[in-house]
């Protein structure tokens, strides 16, 4: 009797280790489908995080524009309700980028002064710009604090004292170390293309 009882207790455990195994490999197959899906929609989880951080900063601006997160997540997922459906995941993916980007611009604009709305669209576009890395730290810096410590002793002369000031001429050479990817020789092309430049600018 012993014996009978000791070969069902061993049928059963092997059942259910059986059992048990199944459900891990269901669970491991259905964690990695889960991740793979969270990873698609990496880009609207960023594109929510870079607006949260850049209207909570509105508060730099002017103290009365107060947006607290519960606000912002219910308005976030109000976006994602409004965004067209699509099975395609591309195409969904840029569907909820729309959708997040122009009805939280609306909304938040709604509160805002008039004058202040123009700044909210640049600061928007230069936080995806900077996450994107088209826009460095140090071009950043530049925009906000001026040349700052710059060593200005190999700074090309001013090729036209009465048109650049001494100050815009400093900046123009600061652009050119700061961007040197993009804006080598800057100074020197100015300065050999100075009447283009001028009607350039002037345009």
């Amino acid at each position: 009797m012993d014996d009978e009882v000791l070969i069902n207790t061993l049928a059963e455990s092997k059942e259910t280790s059986k059992a048990v195994n199944v459900r891990v490999k269901e669970a491991e197959e259905a964690a990695v489908e889960i991740d793979a899906a969270c990873k698609e929609y990496t880009q609207v989880a960023t594109c929510g995080s870079i607006l949260y951080f850049v209207i909570a900063d509105l508060a730099n601006i002017n103290p009365m524009y107060q947006f607290s997160l519960f606000y912002y997540v219910r308005l976030f997922n109000k976006c994602i309700d409004l965004a067209e459906k699509n099975d395609e995941i591309d195409v969904r993916m840029n569907n909820l980028q729309v959708s997040i980007m122009m009805n939280i611009f609306l909304n938040v604009c709604r509160g805002l002064f008039e004058d202040d709305k123009l700044t909210f669209s640049f600061i928007i576009a230069t936080a995806f710009q900077r996450h994107g890395n088209e826009i460095t730290a140090a071009e950043w810096s530049l925009l906000l604090r001026g040349i700052g410590l710059l060593d200005l002793s190999k700074r090309p002369d001013n090729p036209d004292p009465e048109f650049f000031t001494e100050k815009m001429w400093d900046f123009v050479y600061g652009i050119q170390v700061y961007s040197s990817d993009r804006c080598a020789g800057l100074c020197e092309h100015i300065s050999t293309y100075m009447d283009e430049w001028k009607e350039w600018l002037a345009s």
